[in-house]
């Protein structure tokens, strides 16, 4: 084997280590993508189940306030 390719292998082998480099990389941030989308989904699932909740708290709120005029104008009379 002549030196020209033996340089040749090895920065054939020094491509493909850093070709493989730049693979592993893209599939982790490809990893780190995903956890967030589905971070991102729990958070709004929680916002909506919290939206719902205090749209219940405010109708039961107007209940009471009205159900309270009602028993003050009671006491007025």
């Amino acid at each position: 084997m002549t030196e020209k390719e033996n340089q040749l292998r090895a920065l054939t082998s020094e491509s493909e280590n850093a070709v493989s480099l730049i693979t592993n990389t893209i599939s982790r941030l490809e990893t780190v993508n995903g956890r967030i989308c589905d971070t991102r989904q729990e958070i709004d699932d929680y916002r909506k189940e919290i939206t719902r909740i205090d749209s219940s708290m405010e109708e039961q709120f107007s209940h009471n306030a009205k159900i309270i005029d009602k028993f003050r104008s009671f006491l007025e009379d």
